[in-house]
């Protein structure tokens, strides 16, 4: 492991390697170790790095920034847009529950996650995107009809 990836463990066997029997074992054996545990994934940097560089705070500011105008833009354009002002926070709220389904729930499902995590991930997607519609829900008003 000499660069910057993300393993998963047992590691499934290489495909095209051997005759198709070679194949079918070894994926068999990968399958009963699996069942067998443990498994996991492991995001490796051999390099290292700061918790938190400043590069890391700007592109975070960036990605919300982003994400909070296209949210202000989908909210502009949906029919929440001339109704109250808790509409128009519900519907970004919901764009939090769909990001949690898009994402977490699909990384609880496919790899795995912790309930636990889970369901903390889920929560403050929710949340912080519901607490953002607030600021998003008084600004982005529909037009005067």
């Amino acid at each position: 492991m000499d660069k910057k990836a993300v393993y998963m463990f047992p590691a499934m066997p290489k495909q095209g390697v051997g005759d198709e029997q070679q194949q079918n074992a070894a994926h068999e054996a990968w399958e009963k170790k699996y069942q067998q545990g443990p498994t996991g994934m492991i995001i490796y940097n051999p390099a290292g790095s700061s918790p938190m560089m400043p590069g890391q705070m700007v592109v975070g500011f960036i990605n919300c920034f982003l994400t909070a105008a296209l949210a202000a833009w989908m909210l502009s354009r949906s029919t929440a847009a001339n109704a109250g002002f808790m509409a128009r926070v519900a519907f970004i709220g919901a764009l939090g529950i769909f990001a949690s389904l898009v994402t977490h729930v699909s990384t609880w499902n496919w790899l795995n996650f912790p309930n636990d995590y889970s369901t903390g991930m889920i929560a403050d997607t929710v949340i912080g995107w519901t607490l953002t519609g607030l600021g998003i829900g008084s600004m982005v008003k529909g037009s005067a009809v």
